[in-house]
């Protein structure tokens, strides 16, 4: 009814207190007492209940910002409804379900295999590995003019050579994994942050790569996840009991003449592939959130490994598409809300599980 400024708030707060003046005699200054013995309106419940109803009217139309309720609620369902309207008209919204969809098809079934491996480290470093690889891309782009340097390839190569090194070294080299690991996310970082600072010209900001944007994923992103996706779940259909057994019982595996070492570079490799495709939606630093979060909080709610991936990979999907829906009216950060959405389901789940 007023626009939000310091006087229209000022008048807003006179006009209420001129009326509690004259509803509300026990609000009367001393004087005002003395001489005024007889109420406006006698003190009964019903006459309180009317001048109570009064007030939370005139409060209704006066301070938009302290509405009852069910007004915030009915502005909360437009809001939803604008969201869910907008889905059909704009590709951009259309892509970012569909690329949350991609990515929680590979989060399910990989994640599941990391909660039960406990490597959830491992996780960090490859995610905090793709900046190299992404400030790499972006340098040979600008300054050596390959067009081909895409940020999501460097992403992906620099989680394949990532999970290689963790991999590699203290299986052959009986080098302690915990150092690999720290070496991988600090060393990754910091060649990502001096590539990207020695690119000529003006200087490129790093938010959308460390907090990604899921409203910025194009077609050929779309394709590219898609590609990932088929390679992970074929892979993981053809060396499914293989991975298992390497969770549970790696023994086994060598009773039968297999080597964990390569179960085990397989299995981190695919994991990597999978880190890639949840960077596109929460970008390097919370990636690894929400390649945990979804999962443990379906551990809380089934115990058999494939009920995990499934009810992981919805949650996954359900955090991202309520974090968009949250997010977009109020033009927040999609990905952190995203992942205080996982945060939260993971929290209801652990207390239904109590």
């Amino acid at each position: 009814m007023f626009p939000h400024d310091w006087a229209s708030r000022f008048a807003r707060t006179l006009l209420l207190a001129r009326i509690s003046y004259y509803l509300h005699p026990d609000a009367w200054p001393m004087a005002a007492r003395r001489n005024w013995h007889t109420p406006m309106f006698p003190h009964n419940r019903a006459a309180r209940f009317a001048r109570t109803l009064l007030l939370a009217r005139i409060s209704y139309y006066l301070h938009p910002d302290a509405r009852p309720m069910a007004a915030r609620i009915d502005a909360n369902s437009q809001t939803t409804m604008q969201f869910i309207s907008d889905i059909f008209k704009y590709d951009f919204l259309q892509r970012s379900l569909l690329a949350a969809l991609l990515a929680s098809i590979a989060c399910g079934i990989l994640g599941a295999y990391s909660l039960v491996r406990r490597n959830s480290y491992m996780t960090g470093a490859v995610s905090h590995s793709l900046l190299g690889g992404i400030g790499l891309a972006r340098y040979l782009c600008v300054c050596a003019g390959l067009s081909f340097a895409t940020p999501i390839l460097g992403a992906t190569l620099s989680a394949i050579v990532a999970s290689v090194i963790i991999t590699v070294l203290p299986n052959l080299k009986k080098v302690r994994t915990d150092t690999v690991l720290s070496g991988v996310w600090t060393v990754s970082v910091a060649l990502g942050i001096c590539l990207v600072g020695a690119i000529p010209g003006y200087a490129e900001d790093l938010n959308s790569y460390l907090f990604g944007n899921i409203l910025l994923i194009s077609n050929a992103d779309l394709l590219f996840m898609a590609g990932l996706d088929l390679l992970i779940v074929l892979s993981v259909l053809a060396f499914r009991t293989r991975f298992i057994a390497f969770c549970f019982q790696r023994e086994m595996l060598t009773l039968r003449g297999i080597s964990p070492f390569w179960t085990e570079l397989l299995l981190n490799l695919l994991s990597a592939l999978a880190i890639v495709l949840l960077v596109q939606l929460a970008g390097i630093v919370m990636a690894l959130a929400l390649f945990t979060l979804p999962i443990a909080a379906a551990a809380h709610l089934c115990k058999r490994l494939n009920a995990i991936m499934l009810v992981g990979g919805i949650f996954c999907f359900a955090s991202t598409a309520l974090g968009l829906a949250i997010s977009y009216a109020p033009e927040w950060h999609t990905g952190a809300v995203t992942i205080i959405v996982a945060a939260a389901i993971y929290v209801i789940t652990a207390l239904i599980r109590k």
